[in-house]
């Protein structure tokens, strides 16, 4: 169901304290639009050095709004090598760890990837570049 530029889609997530998990609707900017493309790509963004998700993957984390903060819950965009993505949220418990949850998408091959929850070890490079590592699936 589109409705003015925005996707609507229910992501299911284990998490029952999530905004996700509780069934609410999620509003999906359409990326066919320039100007909410523009918008997403200004929040936070994580980019993935792979096509897909999985324990060890190694990725960056593009902090645009600073709201990479212990205790907080950001909606992001997650980014393949592949060109592909997706819109998730990173909740960050402290400084080390955070829970990413990820929506369904297709990679550039077309391969269907589910939703999915990740435990993320955090980390900053001495040049300040924050980096992510995927722990486990949870």
């Amino acid at each position: 169901m589109a409705a003015q530029g925005r996707t609507v889609a229910t992501i299911p997530a284990k998490n029952r304290d999530s905004a996700l998990g509780r069934g609410e609707m999620l509003f999906v900017p359409s990326y066919e639009s320039p100007a909410l493309k523009a918008q997403a790509l200004k929040e936070l963004r994580l980019e993935a050095f792979n096509t897909h998700l999985y324990p060890g993957l190694r990725g960056a984390i593009h902090d645009a709004l600073g709201s990479v903060a212990a205790g907080k819950r950001s909606t992001c965009q997650v980014v393949f090598s592949d060109g592909s993505a997706t819109l998730g949220t990173l909740e960050v418990k402290n400084e080390n760890e955070a829970v990413l949850e990820t929506g369904p998408y297709t990679t550039a091959a077309g391969t269907r990837v589910p939703a999915k929850e990740w435990l993320v070890a955090l980390s900053q490079d001495e040049d300040g570049i924050q980096r992510f590592r995927i722990r486990a699936k949870t």
